[in-house]
């Protein structure tokens, strides 16, 4: 792979953003700089990071979304009201600071995966999160997860589940429509319990993918598809509470995706340097 959208990835992975912006966060609580502005302006022109070298960090570092008032309530070093609640494995509640380095830790990778995965679907000319299941597969479905407000992007009408029946996509009991399972139907969207999502069957494709395997809402398209196979799940919210997250720090890596598969190295290095675990897994059977 040449291409300049591979290369460019490829710098991403070998150069990621957090362990650039955690450095800074702990030079601004302990400087006399007023604001994140002000840190960033008097950085050197280059910084190294646990042996990666940062060109022009100020201007890397411009392009993060910085949440200022959680910086503000780190530097106060009390407080913390309003702040998601972080929990680890073992049910305890993190503390602030751990809480706030977490919640900016899953903003930043999770902005520069977008990126990153942006530029390997080009160079890769790939469609494949954008269909459903082979005809052969084991596999009945693939589930598009869909937010409220994207919904009016599907011609779609959203078919509404019994919430009493606690159905969600993969629920042991199947939803049936005129005692068909709903898998077995056309692509649609349906409204589960946890939220709505948009089921591709086997042999079907997003309504939205072209003929030259191209996205026709690619500007506008849902959140889910701006990180198709490396994700940052830094933190797992919960379902049952929603302001309450589980700490994973893990990077996820779909296998079916075939930039995936040729980056298994970078993608090892890339999870030491964020200080997360990388867990490999596929989505489609």
């Amino acid at each position: 792979m040449n291409s300049a959208e591979w290369k460019a990835g490829l710098h991403h992975l070998k150069h990621p953003l957090w362990p650039l912006t955690k450095l800074c966060i702990l030079l601004y609580l302990t400087s006399p700089y007023e604001t994140w502005e002000e840190l960033l302006q008097a950085l050197p022109p280059e910084l190294s990071v646990d042996e990666t070298i940062y060109e022009d960090p100020a201007s890397k570092l411009t392009h993060v979304h910085m949440n200022t008032q959680w910086l503000g309530l780190l530097r106060q070093g009390s407080g913390g009201n309003g702040l998601p609640v972080v929990i680890n494995e073992g049910n305890d509640t993190l503390d602030m600071f751990s809480t706030v380095l977490c919640l900016l830790k899953q903003q930043v990778m999770e902005a520069e995966l977008e990126t990153v995965n942006s530029l390997f679907c080009a160079s890769m000319k790939c469609a494949l999160c954008c269909k459903g299941p082979e005809p052969d597969a084991v596999q009945e479905f693939f589930e598009i997860p869909l937010q409220p407000q994207e919904l009016s992007l599907f011609a779609f009408q959203p078919i509404e589940t019994p919430f009493q029946g606690g159905f969600d996509a993969c629920s042991a009991d199947i939803f049936q429509i005129d005692e068909r399972p709903f898998h077995l139907l056309p692509p649609a969207v349906y409204h589960w319990r946890h939220g709505y999502s948009l089921i591709l069957t086997k042999g079907a494709s997003c309504p939205h993918l072209t003929g030259n395997m191209r996205c026709n809402i690619y500007e506008k398209r849902p959140n889910v598809c701006r990180k198709p196979q490396i994700f940052a799940y830094v933190l797992e919210q919960q379902p049952d509470k929603p302001h309450v997250s589980l700490e994973r720090d893990t990077l996820l890596a779909i296998t079916d995706c075939p930039y995936v598969r040729l980056l298994e190295k970078e993608l090892e290095r890339y999870a030491v340097l964020n200080e997360v675990t990388l867990m490999l897994k596929p989505n489609k059977a």
